[in-house]
């Protein structure tokens, strides 16, 4: 949705809802801070609520064209006026999308208190902490190492700047994950 509709207006009074319910239970309750963040439900909830924010404040800001000009810097310019425009847009929405995400996996507390799905909910939360995540630590820092490897092996004279760099970093990450599936990106590797 290019502007606004009434439907952001009542997608943000549902999640001012959930600030104030948020604040309140970590302001008034008799818990400590640091038992209030221990909660993995609440963790979801504040991620979920920041990444509202930063979408809602992106999709906001896309709309007042002067301060587009002051943030990206593009005084007077209408066509990068218009891209400058489209990444905000394009940040809001990932971020919104992002934030619809972990406020679907924050449904799963429904769950919990089932019979037949609690215990369900129960058994993927330690699959994900006790398997998944320590392979996925494995699988990371070997692509990691292969792909800079293999990087620096093929491309040894190139020097990159700063921003050149990080869109490298992601290239070699995709390169060296596809290449464990046999996609093997000759194109990009013999030139």
């Amino acid at each position: 949705l290019p502007n606004w509709s009434a439907s952001h207006l009542l997608l943000y009074v549902w999640v001012l809802s959930l600030v104030l319910e948020e604040l309140r239970q970590a302001l008034l309750s008799k818990i400590s801070f640091s038992a209030y963040i221990s909660d993995t439900w609440n963790i979801f909830d504040i991620v979920a609520i920041l990444l509202f924010n930063i979408g809602a404040i992106s999709f906001i800001l896309r709309l007042a064209t002067p301060v587009v000009e002051a943030l990206f810097g593009v005084q007077g310019d209408q066509a990068g006026i218009s891209s400058s425009q489209e990444t905000l847009l394009r940040l809001s929405r990932l971020c919104l999308a992002l934030a619809l995400f972990v406020f679907f996996l924050r449904i799963l507390q429904f769950f919990s208190i089932s019979v037949t799905l609690g215990p369900k909910v129960v058994m993927i939360q330690n699959m994900i902490t006790n398997d998944l995540m320590p392979f996925m630590v494995i699988l990371l820092t070997f692509t990691f190492g292969y792909g800079i490897a293999m990087w620096s092996i093929t491309f040894p004279t190139n020097d990159p700047s700063i921003s050149e760099a990080m869109v490298m970093i992601v290239r070699l990450m995709r390169v060296s994950y596809f290449q464990i599936y046999g996609e093997m990106n000759m194109d990009l590797i013999t030139g």
